[in-house]
């Protein structure tokens, strides 16, 4: 089995990466991820997080998805000794950094009066309704790629090329 990558309008044939996590399929650099085979169910026993905000600036929709996020990506577990203390265990680390970096720097677009707010949602929806389903897709070259970025316009792009292969 042969697998074609397409990276900045350069073909490669790659039969070493038939099997590989990411291709890239087309010159404007649409990931297309493999889901996880076995998804980490360990956690349905551990406490989860939450969003703490009362209200948001984009909506009482944006706070739910945030709220939804913050369940699926933070988990709390309880230390032990003398003095248990919880700890704090975020899930892909790196693409939940870049979804908080995207939340506020959609935010500070808004209230600098460079971005509408029903646009700042469109975008910021699409982005937590995607981080929603990547928790249960293989995202190691997502992170690593995204770890790079620094600016919340870079990482909207790329997040919004990606495309999940559903499982048949």
């Amino acid at each position: 089995m042969r697998t074609l990558l397409v990276f900045f309008g350069y073909l490669l044939s790659c039969p070493q990466f038939a099997y590989s996590q990411a291709t890239l399929i087309n010159a404007d650099g649409i990931i297309m991820l493999n889901p996880n085979q076995n998804p980490a169910d360990n956690r349905k026993s551990l406490k989860r997080g939450s969003y703490d905000e009362t209200s948001h600036l984009l909506g009482d929709s944006i706070r739910y998805k945030l709220n939804e996020f913050e369940k699926t990506y933070v988990y709390f577990e309880f230390g032990n000794g003398a003095y248990p203390v919880e700890q704090r265990f975020v899930i892909k680390p790196e693409l939940y950094k870049k979804i908080k970096l995207v939340d506020k720097g959609l935010v500070k677009l808004v209230r600098e009066n460079k971005l509408s707010i029903n646009e700042a949602q469109t975008k910021l929806s699409s982005i937590l309704s995607l981080s929603l389903k990547l928790v249960n897709y293989d995202t190691r070259q997502v992170e690593k790629d995204i770890k790079r970025l620094t600016k919340p316009e870079d990482v909207i792009n790329y997040l919004l090329k990606i495309r999940l292969y559903e499982a048949r």
